[in-house]
C-alpha cells in the first residue's frame, strides 16, 4: 500500500493462483508443453459494505473472465448460501455492520466445509489485534 496525505491510498491486490498437478500424458511426455487455463465464468461472490470496493472488485474480475455477483451485506450472503447455491471463490470484508466476515467464515465451516479454502478476506483494519490474529490462523 502507498499513501500519500491528503490524496488517499493506492491499493495492489495480487492473486497467486496454483498451478494444477501434471496430468498423466504431461508426465508421460515432458517435451510438450500444456497451456494453462483460468476456468471461465467460474461463480464469484463479493461480500461488502463498501459500494466501490464491490464495484471496483466486480469489474476486474469481471474483466479477466469470471461471472461475479455482489452483495452489500452479510445476511443477505448467509441466505444464499441456505439456498445451496455455490461460488467458486468467495471474497468478503473481514468488518461489515451486524454480521462479519469471520461470521460468514463461521457459518461457511458449519455448514459448507468444502468451501473452507475457497474465502478471501479483505478488510483495511490490519491494525485491530483480533482481526490480525483471526487472518494469521485462518491463513
Amino acid at each position: 500500500m502507498e499513501r500519500e496525505f491528503d490524496y488517499g491510498a493506492t491499493f495492489i491486490m495480487e492473486l497467486i493462483l496454483n498451478e494444477p498437478f501434471p496430468s498423466d500424458a504431461e508426465t508421460a511426455n515432458p517435451g510438450v508443453k500444456q497451456q494453462l487455463t483460468t476456468p471461465k465464468n467460474s461463480r464469484i461472490l463479493v461480500v461488502d459494505d463498501e459500494p466501490v470496493v464491490r464495484s471496483s472488485l466486480a469489474r476486474i474480475l469481471t474483466k479477466i473472465g469470471y461471472s461475479v455477483n455482489t452483495i452489500g451485506d452479510a445476511k443477505t450472503a448467509l441466505d444464499i448460501f441456505s439456498s445451496g447455491k455455490i461460488y467458486e471463490v468467495i471474497f468478503t470484508d473481514v468488518r461489515m455492520p451486524w454480521i462479519s466476515g469471520i461470521e460468514i467464515y463461521s457459518y461457511i465451516l458449519d455448514k459448507m466445509p468444502t468451501m473452507k479454502n475457497k474465502i478471501i478476506f479483505i478488510t483495511g483494519d490490519v491494525m485491530d489485534t483480533n482481526n490480525q490474529a483471526f487472518l494469521t490462523k485462518n491463513n
